[in-house]
């Protein structure tokens, strides 16, 4: 999608948003949609669009053919109609990689570190990888743990001492190690290859040990695993809570124990912010926050601190919806609202960094466990609270451009964030070149 469309697209998803939409530009924006990936993508991340209209969805047939009709929220008409495979990008967390500029050469990026406890690399040492992409190719890890987020949503946590291959966001060989593994529907026939073993997930979580020289075992959290002896061909349906243990002496399987010892936990959810499209979420901190420190299209997250307010700070967020908005002799502005010093906060860091001197793209959302008071999006702002909030582990830079860009003419060019009705989720769109798109969130904290 060229500049000139994009703008027009955002120009229809605003007019939506505000219910002053007209029958041709419904018919026009349903006309990019249907044609347009980047369209499509748009749609179900920058239009503040109802759960429960995507949940409804969630069960029926992906036929392309079958339209989703979806409600405005103030108007009871039909307002337009999307194809069902929009629904379930968003369901998934679809994310299409929309870098208009994207020509670097070299092994494809398939997933980034989304933890790393202790972890030293055989590549790496014990550089912190937060944050950092993962290629197709070899990985071994000397010590420690580390979790991959791939760019299908799969999940899989390995512990040291292991060494893996990494073929694609589908596929992979265990050469020794143990790793455990959250599959999504999107990422469902998930396979990992031992020398002996193929192991292929059918909608699961589920945990692989393999010590060097030894037996393949696996274990089944929830779901239901296919294992196959790549030797004779024999197949092993393995359900949940049940584990079997590959012989390679008799090439077959056997029932075996579960124990903590040999099997380490799946990727953990509760109590962490959810990511959709092109957000991904750390466990941990990056080691630092520098103008193209990650080489790929994704919006980060992490937590930073929780702190009293010292002072009355000034935050975006005033209300849910759209910002910015138009103020003043037609610039895009946020609007503001003082939090009372003493309010007790958690504060989270949203980064995206060019990984190229041409135009990026990323659309996305994040869901916080608990409301958000509000946002910080400005450059001097940022700066000024980066000692208060920062990650102590994170080192920050003064980019003279950091922050949301709000400057442009063009609607394309402009940094988009909405905050959901219940202000649990931020639906962002953002776009860069040379500057480091940032936002600072603070979340409430329940009492104790």
């Amino acid at each position: 999608m060229n500049d000139e469309l994009r703008d027009e697209m955002l120009e229809l998803l605003s007019k939506y948003q505000d219910d002053i939409i007209s029958d041709d530009d419904m018919q026009r924006m349903e006309e990019l949609i249907l044609s347009d990936d980047d369209a499509k993508l748009m749609a179900v991340t920058v239009m503040d669009m109802d759960a429960e209209i995507v949940m409804q969805n969630e069960s029926l047939s992906l036929t392309p053919e079958i339209p989703v009709t979806l409600e405005s929220k103030s108007k009871t008409k039909p307002v337009i109609t999307f194809i069902l495979s929009m629904a379930a990008a968003l369901l998934i967390g679809l994310f299409i990689n929309t870098s208009s500029t994207n020509n670097s050469q070299g092994p494809e990026i398939v997933a980034i570190v989304t933890d790393c406890q202790n972890a030293e690399w055989a590549s790496y040492g014990s550089e912190n990888r937060m944050g950092k992409s993962i290629h197709t190719g070899d990985v071994k890890l000397l010590s420690g743990s580390a979790e991959f987020t791939f760019t299908n949503g799969a999940r899989v946590r390995i512990k040291a001492p292991a060494s893996l291959r990494i073929h694609n966001n589908i596929s992979m060989a265990l050469e020794y190690g143990q790793l455990s593994a959250h599959i999504p529907e999107a990422a469902k026939g998930f396979t990992i290859d031992t020398s002996d073993l193929r192991v292929i997930d059918l909608g699961t979580e589920f945990a692989v040990n393999l010590p060097q020289g030894g037996e393949a075992e696996v274990h089944v959290f929830s779901g239901l695993v296919q294992t196959e002896s790549l030797a004779t061909e024999e197949v092993k349906s393995i359900l949940t809570k049940q584990t079997v243990k590959f012989s390679k002496s008799e090439n077959t399987f056997k029932d075996s124990e579960f124990s903590n010892e040999k099997f380490i936990d799946p990727p953990k959810f509760s109590g962490i912010p959810s990511t959709t499209g092109g957000v991904k979420f750390l466990q941990g901190p990056p080691a630092a926050l520098k103008h193209k420190t990650f080489q790929h299209n994704y919006i980060i997250a992490f937590a930073e601190k929780e702190v009293l307010l010292p002072d009355d700070m000034p935050l975006a967020g005033i209300n849910p919806g759209h910002e910015p908005h138009e103020g003043k002799k037609g610039r895009k502005v946020f609007s503001f609202k003082k939090v009372a010093k003493g309010t007790r906060v958690k504060s989270f860091m949203l980064h995206y960094d060019s990984q190229s001197s041409g135009a990026m793209y990323s659309y996305g959302s994040i869901t916080f466990p608990y409301p958000i008071i509000g946002y910080i999006p400005e450059r001097k702002s940022l700066n000024d609270t980066d000692q208060l909030f920062g990650a102590n582990e994170t080192a920050y830079f003064d980019n003279h451009l950091r922050g949301l860009d709000v400057g442009h003419t063009k609607l394309s060019q402009i940094d988009h964030i909405i905050l959901s009705e219940d202000r649990k989720t931020l639906i962002l769109s953002w776009h860069n070149s040379i500057a480091i798109d940032q936002v600072r969130v603070l979340v409430e904290v329940p009492e104790q």
